[in-house]
């Protein structure tokens, strides 16, 4: 996996409406190889599921755009590393303890914080690149939509609040996506787990057939699959809704 050392483009929009959707539409075009897509507003985020994530002004809304890792590990593990970085990052300069909730929420003490969706994308060139979108709650505590899920944000949780986060953010999570090639799943499987708020914990997991799967998470899988022994045994779960049972 080539990675430049920095985002070869760093496009700032002041409104938009998705900035994973501009980046998506940019890789298709040819036009967008590795860098970020940023907006002080989004009119029309999206979380996982094609939740309406609300995207006012005083939230961090970005997009990364680079090569998937592939053959050397599954793209997912992008958004474990980016996760994982950012996480570790947030508590370095601000001191905030999150952790992160599978799939891909950052989690400060049973309120949403962040949420990442990513996809993957090929290129007019024939090359697949992997979008990992953030959203932050900076400034204001916004939420998804349709979600009951409590939220805060970063000037709620922090004293330290900085007016040029992403610019602190994106160097610290470009360079945990280009260390994918020197990190095995093993490794960045560990790290997750050590800033999760998931494994070890009496879950229920709502799948999109609106099924729920209680248990106790007790590990992760190699394709970022959610594991969990239930009173019938054990069982690998790849998407869905999950929270922690009280």
């Amino acid at each position: 996996m080539q990675m430049p050392s920095a985002p070869l483009r760093w496009l700032r929009l002041d409104e938009t409406g998705s900035t994973n959707a501009d980046a998506k539409h940019l890789v298709l075009q040819g036009e967008l190889d590795c860098g970020v897509v940023q907006a002080r507003l989004q009119r029309a985020g999206r979380g996982r599921l094609e939740r309406r994530w609300e995207s006012p002004v005083g939230g961090l809304y970005l997009s990364l755009v680079g090569p998937s890792p592939e053959p050397q590990v599954s793209p997912l593990w992008v958004t474990v590393a980016v996760g994982v970085a950012l996480v570790e990052e947030l508590a370095a300069c601000c001191g905030v303890a999150a952790k992160l909730r599978w799939p891909n929420d950052l989690m400060v003490e049973g309120r949403k914080l962040a949420g990442m969706l990513s996809e993957r994308v090929v290129g007019l060139d024939g090359k697949a690149r992997v979008i990992v979108g953030i959203g932050l709650n900076d400034r204001t505590p916004v939420r998804l939509s349709d979600s009951d899920t409590e939220t805060t944000c970063l000037s709620a949780e922090s004293q330290q609040t900085y007016d040029d986060l992403a610019e602190r953010l994106v160097p610290v999570l470009w360079r945990a996506w280009r260390e994918l090639d020197e990190a095995s799943p093993a490794i960045l499987k560990d790290r997750w787990i050590a800033v999760s708020e998931t494994i070890g914990e009496t879950v229920c997991v709502r799948l999109m057939d609106n099924r729920e799967i209680v248990g106790q998470a007790v590990d992760l899988a190699y394709d970022f699959g959610l594991v969990v022994y239930t009173e019938t045994g054990p069982v690998t779960l790849r998407e869905g809704d999950c929270r922690r049972l009280r």
